[in-house]
Order: C-alpha cells, then structure tokens, then sequence
C-alpha cells in the first residue's frame, strides 16, 4: 500500500492534525503515488510551515506502524532537510 493509498483510506480521525493531512493529500490531484518517502518529502517540503511539517511526519509514522515498515522511519525527517537546505523555504525554524 502506498501513502496516498493509505491516506485516502482513513476516515477521518479525532486528530485534527492528520484530518489536515488527509484533505491536503486528497485535494492534491499530483500528489505522488508511491511509498517513497523522499519523492513525497520533494513533493511537499516547501508547501508546509511547521506545524504542517509535522502534521505530516505524523501521518508518516502512522503508516510506517500500519504497514509493517517501521525501519522506514529514519527518513521521517527527510522533509525537514530539505527545508533547511532550500533557501526558498519560507517557514525556516532557525534565522539567523
């Protein structure tokens, strides 16, 4: 199952957090379909402030937990490095 597979396959939650996930990913006609995680993290990284950044590696773990693919979780941060790298990124959690 890839993540938007298994995003479009939740109802919605109790969390507000991952119910943002799911229309944002839902509402992404390009959003891509694959589990991995770093052509998602390209995709998104420079549409999402903080607390949607992580909004969104919350969602991740979630689908780590539910597909068996916890390993996967050292790229959970895979967006995050590629915010701090862009400079067009406007949201950057460290100025200087």
């Amino acid at each position: 199952m890839t993540f938007k597979s298994f995003i479009f396959s939740l109802p919605l939650q109790f969390d507000p957090t991952i119910n943002w996930v799911i229309t944002f990913v839902k509402s992404d006609s390009n959003f891509p379909d694959t589990n991995e995680i770093e052509m998602i993290a390209r995709h998104v990284y420079l549409q999402l402030n903080e607390k949607q950044t992580l909004a969104f590696q919350k969602s991740l773990v979630m689908y780590w937990t539910e597909s068996g693919n916890i390993d996967m979780i050292t790229s959970e941060n895979h967006i995050v490095d590629l915010q701090d790298a862009d400079e067009s990124y406007l949201h950057k959690r460290y100025q200087y």
